[in-house]
């Protein structure tokens, strides 16, 4: 059962890193725009607007027809900004909860500013 689940967990990994062409990142040293496709995931379900999260915990903030759009403050979300020599990092993941599965699905977002 936990072998199958583990799995179960690693196949839909692969299937949301082989499409992470739909995911687009924008970000400035003070805030963070993460568009995420509308398209169907994981057993060709598609996501809905209230199973999406960006961080933790916050919702989708603006539907456009093919896209779910996250844009917040760097201090919102459990944003991680990494201040570097050469530049800014700055972690999120979208959280994908789905009332159809037993887990979530986590789908980190990264974006760097060079300074």
């Amino acid at each position: 059962m936990k072998i199958s689940f583990m799995l179960g967990e690693l196949l839909m990994l692969f299937k949301l890193i082989h499409g992470l062409q739909d995911v687009a990142v924008t970000c400035t040293e003070s805030w963070l725009q993460v568009k995420f496709r509308q398209r169907p995931l994981i057993n060709d379900l598609q996501p809905l607007q209230h199973e999406l999260f960006l961080g933790s915990g916050c919702p989708v903030n603006l539907v456009e027809p093919d896209f779910f759009v996250f844009f917040y403050l760097l201090t919102f979300c459990g944003i991680v900004v990494t201040e570097q020599p050469v530049g800014i990092l700055i972690e999120s993941a979208i959280v994908y909860n789905s009332a159809n599965f037993d887990f979530d699905v986590h789908i980190p977002v990264s974006c760097y500013i060079q300074r």
